[in-house]
């Protein structure tokens, strides 16, 4: 595995939100350019140009976006990204943390060790939405039982003991 210049930057700066054009000075492009990380993931692939938009979900995690610019399809390169392209991605995707948090949290990325499996998965939607255990069990078709062992599972995966205060996770940004 390479890892290149742009990935040590980006983890350089890590718990901010960043969004950066490849020749924007935060890596030494000339220099990038005659890597062997260079030419394995932008020569091979055809790019011509990327953005980068980073930003924290939690203290622990972060989400990347690329966008990359492709040669054309007669080998020439096209127009490099501008300033103006670098911020309207960064302030579309800003809106997206939160959409990313939660989906990351939904699937037990962002608190447990492993992902939650699918029932577990749905037995949390359906917690966060207010319905009663009972009607939860119904409408999983599950026994009351195994329900509210379940719940205690997803409880333990998420460090919290009740049902307020699993909302209040997912509404804190933890």
């Amino acid at each position: 595995m390479h890892v290149g210049e742009t990935q040590q930057n980006l983890v350089a700066g890590a718990g901010e939100f960043r969004a950066y054009r490849m020749r924007d000075g935060w890596i030494d492009y000339p220099r990038f350019r005659r890597t062997e990380h260079y030419r394995l993931y932008y020569t091979n692939l055809n790019i011509s140009d990327r953005i980068w938009v980073a930003y924290p979900l939690n203290a622990h995690t972060e989400s990347y976006f690329l966008l990359d610019r492709h040669h054309r399809p007669d080998g020439k390169p096209r127009k490099n990204f501008t300033d103006r392209d670098r911020d309207l991605a960064a302030t579309v995707l800003r809106g997206q943390r939160e959409f990313h948090r939660r989906l990351l949290l939904s699937n037990g990325v962002l608190r447990g060790v492993k992902a939650l499996s699918p029932l577990k998965q749905r037995i949390l939607q359906q917690l966060l939405t207010g319905l009663s255990e009972k009607e939860i069990a119904e409408s999983l078709k599950q026994r009351g039982p195994t329900l509210r062992k379940t719940i205690t599972e997803i409880y333990d995966e998420f460090g919290v003991k009740t049902r307020p205060a699993l909302m209040a996770l997912w509404l804190r940004g933890d």
